[in-house]
This record gives structure tokens, C-alpha cells and sequence, in this order.
């Protein structure tokens, strides 16, 4: 029975806490020890940098103008992370880490698109996915656009669920979020921001003008909340027609009604 070792696995300027077993058959020596220096523990594990290309802006570019501020300069940042986390949490992670024929298989480099997400980002989501801390890492305002968008292009599904049930708990239903639903395919939040945004008639769509899929949903949406609107108003109709009649003596039957009460009062 291998001895477990507990390390402290370091995420940016956060330390998380990790139960190990020691090296795993096969695997390559830590960055660490290919550069000729000693590691901690948990950075034997930490096989796979992660590449970024962010743009930052300086403060000589804010001094001359701005014209000169559309101009940001691109930094590469790297993150180093280990494989086997990345591979249990996320299918695309696993095809790319684990096959020679992707170019990051063999160089063990993985580079993230600008669109994707940042190095704040990739930690932020890279903490969900490390044993021991997952749990007690919650979904904020603040982390949940960073999150949301690398577990849709990982595909790491239970996470964006979490991030999905966090959005529809605490925003409000607007176009905004709607088009956020539908850009990371969020099927249950996008019906409810539907059935919230069709029963208010100011609703802007031109946002989906473009988006033939989504004007076929917003239309279904639109439909129903018309049929709910139609039954509410026969409703009301009955209601007032019921009343009217009740306070019309002149109508047939409330004639009938007070004649019949006149009948029953001559009896007693």
C-alpha cells in the first residue's frame, strides 16, 4: 500500500491542499527538475504549461492619446498545471495531453485563445478541478464569465452546470444573459430568459437578427406567451360578462333569478 503524502499544490498566489501517492509510472520529470533546481513536492506533477497571449495596457499608451490606447501591447504569461488534473476533468484535455499526434502531447505546452480566457481565468477555473479543494470553491460574480467560457470550450460539463444554475439564480433575465445562454449552449436558462422576455411586449430582439436558430425560439416563445395572454383575457371576459349580468336586473336571467327569489319570499 503506497504511503499517501499530503503536498500543497500552489494555483497562482493560492495554495490548495492534495493528497498524493507518489509519481505515477511513466511520468516525465517536473519543469523544475529539467531546469537543474530543486522542486516541492506537488510540482512534480506539474508537467503542462499553459500559454497566454493578453494584451496589457501601459501607461505611456495612456499619456499620448487615444488613438494610441487602441494599440495594447501583447504579454505571453504561462501557467504550470498538472496533466492529470486537466485529463480526469475534461475530455478535450485528455485527447490532446495523451495522443503523439497533438502537438501539445508532445511538447506538453497547451495555449489558450484570447477568446477563451486569461491566466486569472484559467486559474480561477483550474482551482474547481484540483481534488480537495473543488468543494469548497464556490461560483461567484466575479469568476463565473471566466469560468463558464473555459468549461465550454474544455467541455468540463458538471462545472458548467454549476455555472449555469448560478447565472439563472442570481441575474436577472435580460437580452444579455440570454445571449450569453445560447453563446455556451445553456438549453435551460436560454427557455427561461425566453418565457420571461416574451410576456413583456417592449422586449428588444433585434440582437437575433442574425441568429435564425434563436428567432425560431423566440418566436415559440412569443406564441405561447400570446395563447397565455388570450386565455387570461376570455377569462377576465367571463368574469365581467358574469358580474355584468348579476348586476343587470334587466337580463333575462337575472329576471329569472329574481322571481324565482320572489316566489320563495311569498311562500314564508
Amino acid at each position: 500500500m503506497a504511503q499517501a503524502i499530503l503536498a500543497q499544490c500552489t494555483v497562482g498566489s493560492t495554495h490548495w491542499g492534495l493528497a498524493l501517492s507518489g509519481p505515477l509510472p511513466g511520468a516525465r520529470p517536473c519543469l523544475h527538475a529539467r531546469r537543474g533546481r530543486p522542486a516541492p513536492m506537488c510540482d512534480r506533477f506539474s508537467d503542462v504549461v499553459i500559454g497566454f497571449v493578453e494584451a496589457v495596457q501601459s501607461a505611456e499608451d495612456e499619456e499620448e492619446g487615444a488613438e494610441s490606447k487602441q494599440k495594447k501591447s501583447k504579454v505571453d504569461t504561462t501557467m504550470e498545471v498538472s496533466s492529470h488534473v486537466l485529463c480526469l476533468a475534461s475530455p478535450v484535455f485528455r485527447a490532446m495531453l495523451t495522443s503523439a499526434e497533438w502537438e501539445e502531447g508532445r511538447s506538453r505546452r497547451v495555449a489558450v485563445p484570447p477568446s477563451v480566457g486569461t491566466r486569472r481565468g484559467f486559474a480561477e477555473f483550474y482551482a474547481f478541478l484540483v481534488p480537495g479543494s473543488s468543494c469548497e470553491k464556490c461560483v461567484t460574480d466575479d469568476n463565473v464569465d471566466d469560468v463558464l467560457a473555459l468549461t465550454d470550450y474544455y467541455q468540463v460539463a458538471a462545472l458548467k452546470n454549476r455555472c449555469e444554475q448560478f447565472l439563472a439564480r442570481t441575474r436577472p433575465c435580460s437580452i444579455p444573459l440570454l445571449q450569453q445562454a445560447d453563446k455556451y449552449g445553456l438549453a435551460a436558462l436560454r427557455a427561461n430568459c425566453i418565457e420571461h422576455l416574451a410576456a413583456d411586449p417592449d422586449t428588444d430582439w433585434t440582437a437575433f437578427r442574425d441568429n435564425p436558430g434563436m428567432l425560431w425560439e423566440i418566436t415559440q416563445g412569443l406564441r405561447m406567451a400570446y395563447r397565455a395572454l388570450h386565455e387570461v383575457s376570455k377569462d377576465r371576459l367571463r368574469e365581467r360578462d358574469s358580474w355584468g349580468r348579476w348586476q343587470d336586473p334587466g337580463s333575462d336571467a337575472d329576471s329569472e333569478r329574481l322571481g324565482r327569489q320572489g316566489a320563495w319570499d311569498e311562500r314564508w
